[in-house]
């Protein structure tokens, strides 16, 4: 999903958000984690590119072209994480609620499935590639 319908859906939930009386700490932590959970591409760029860009048109053709993209912040692992940890800090909770939004639109448009929402997966996947296109010597 392009960044701009990001920022709309972020900006739509928290006015929703606003009408409901959820504080304004909740409301902001929730639409900042809607848009800046993307930071993850910027250091796939790097890790692919050895280098940053915040040029988006070559940003999203470097990593559409790649077969695997590891991109941290749109795992469940990491939002889960990031519950446990509301339980000591709530306002935390709205981060997390801002990335399931995020990774459920990504899904949902970018045709993603949810194997690609698993940093383990991404481990198996590297490592399947890794195995089957090494030199064996026996």
């Amino acid at each position: 999903m392009k960044s701009r319908y990001h920022i709309a859906v972020g900006a739509i939930i928290s006015a929703l958000m606003y009408l409901y009386n959820y504080s304004y700490t909740w409301i902001f932590l929730f639409f900042v984690s809607t848009i800046f959970i993307d930071l993850d591409h910027l250091i796939d760029f790097y890790l692919e590119t050895g280098r940053l860009t915040l040029n988006v048109t070559e940003l999203s053709e470097t990593l559409a072209s790649r077969r695997y993209s590891l991109i941290p912040l749109h795992s469940i692992e990491v939002v889960v994480f990031i519950m446990l940890i509301s339980y000591f800090y709530l306002p935390l909770f709205a981060v997390s609620a801002g990335f399931i939004i995020h990774i459920y639109f990504d899904s949902r448009y970018n045709n993603n499935t949810t194997n690609n929402w698993l940093l383990l997966s991404f481990k198996i996947k590297n490592w399947k590639t890794d195995w089957n296109g090494c030199n064996n010597p026996d």
